[in-house]
């Protein structure tokens, strides 16, 4: 039965590509992926008691996902305090490391203050102190007061039950732009950072003396695209990996490339978070990578892909068969390169086209050609920036496996999802499957 189309609107609202999946929704469209990262950090978390993540993966992988699946596993036993870097400043590009550590005791104080605890007066002092010491002084940003500053910090993962809550409301404009570049370029051991450091610890220990031990989620830096700042955050400095409680911070793919991931460990333990691999890999790259990749494999991710749809599906009573005709759901996840944002993304645009034909019709189910046309406008969206650089770029990829180093013009591909990487037991990566309908020698 054709679907209305009041259900497809509902439908698109559902399937929007921009929003990270709820906290309150969690527990009924989360679907766990072939070796999920939450899963491995848990594990690891009584070992690591003040451990340090980072979870590195393309735009749209699911990171955010995993960090809300993780607050759930955390809530009963710790103070979880997410922290959603992205939204508290107009700049996430230009953060410094000082800023983000600010940020995560601005963060903390939120969280206490939420459940009717307050940081103690000489700790918001000295936070407040340590940070503006690090302003340049004829910057208008100096002359902000801390809880101004803390206005502005945004939540997630506030509360993990649907009475309590949801997201905190987002900082006003100007607030946001206090923060991105306000710090002046510091070097680790400098006696104004390490007085920074031991403010936010300060702030964490009157966290922890009047609630569950504290763990922060900090998402946002993997939307950071300039490599000076990525090397700053992660690899020149260990300023991230300093603060006494455990972290996961979601990172760029950048990190993924051998020389930034050797540099990155230093101070963190490193998760890939891969896509889901839904299609075989191109023999050529199989033979010189000695890949192994069984038929199993690639229907488990077929089958993931499939369950994320389904379950948000089923949120508003519909079964798959009603809403897709054919191969047309198979099609998506096939376009999708098992990114999950852009499975998202192609199925929000086929709803946006099932409800067009279900307000002329009366109904309407999603059809082999709507996905083809869903595909092919992502297609074109990719094309528009395809030079000739890039694709070179590409075509490396394609024959080797693997970008030709941490260029701009690779970290531009890979930070922009035209490049995926994927793993099985080895990392390699491909470019997009939407640019072979560009270009056959992609």
């Amino acid at each position: 039965m054709a679907l209305s189309s009041e259900t497809w609107v509902k439908l698109y609202k559902r399937f929007d590509p921009k929003l990270r999946l709820a906290e309150t929704e969690e527990k009924e469209l989360y679907v766990q992926r072939p070796g999920a990262t939450a899963d491995r950090i848990l594990q690891a978390l009584p070992l690591e008691e003040v451990g340090k993540w980072v979870v590195c993966g393309s735009m749209g992988s699911g990171k955010s996902s995993e960090l809300v699946h993780l607050a759930n596993k955390l809530w009963k036993d710790h103070t979880v305090i997410g922290v959603d870097l992205a939204a508290s400043s107009a700049r996430v590009d230009s953060l410094t490391p000082p800023e983000v550590l600010f940020l995560l005791g601005a963060a903390a104080v939120v969280r206490a203050r939420r459940d009717g605890h307050d940081v103690s007066g000489a700790s918001l002092s000295e936070l407040s102190s340590a940070f503006h010491d690090l302003i340049d002084p004829k910057d208008r940003r100096s002359q902000v007061d801390v809880e101004s500053l803390i206005e502005g910090v945004s939540l997630f993962a506030t509360a993990m039950d649907a009475s309590a809550g949801a997201l905190a409301a987002p900082a006003g404009a100007f607030v946001k732009a206090l923060l991105g570049g306000a710090t002046r370029h510091v070097k680790e051991g400098e006696p104004e950072v390490e007085k920074l450091v031991l403010a936010v610890d300060a702030v964490l220990s009157d966290v922890a003396a009047r609630m569950d031990p504290p763990m922060l989620l900090v998402d946002g830096l993997d939307k950071v695209t300039d490599l000076a700042t990525i090397r700053a955050l992660f690899t020149t400095t260990r300023l991230l990996a300093r603060p006494k409680v455990p972290i996961v911070y979601s990172g760029p793919i950048t990190l993924m490339l051998s020389t930034e991931w050797h540099a990155a460990s230093a101070a963190f333990k490193q998760e890939r978070l891969t896509n889901v691999v839904v299609a075989r890999p191109p023999k050529e790259l199989v033979d010189r990578l000695e890949l192994d990749v069984a038929g199993d494999k690639i229907t488990a991710g077929c089958r993931a892909m499939r369950e994320v749809v389904e379950r948000r599906l089923r949120y508003h009573g519909v079964d798959v068969d009603q809403a897709f005709s054919g191969d047309a759901l198979a099609s998506i996840i096939t376009a999708s390169g098992g990114v999950l944002r852009d499975l998202v993304h192609l199925v929000n645009r086929c709803c946006a086209l099932a409800h067009a034909e279900a307000s002329k019709q009366g109904g309407a189910i999603v059809t082999g050609q709507m996905a083809a046309d869903a595909i092919t406008e992502m297609r074109k969206e990719f094309e528009v920036t395809l030079t000739t650089n890039r694709v070179d770029e590409l075509k490396h990829v394609k024959q080797y496996g693997e970008p030709k180093g941490l260029t701009e013009e690779s970290a531009r591909l890979l930070l922009s999802g035209y490049v995926l990487p994927y793993s099985n037991g080895k990392v390699w990566f491909e470019p997009h499957p939407v640019l072979r309908g560009a270009r056959r020698d992609l």
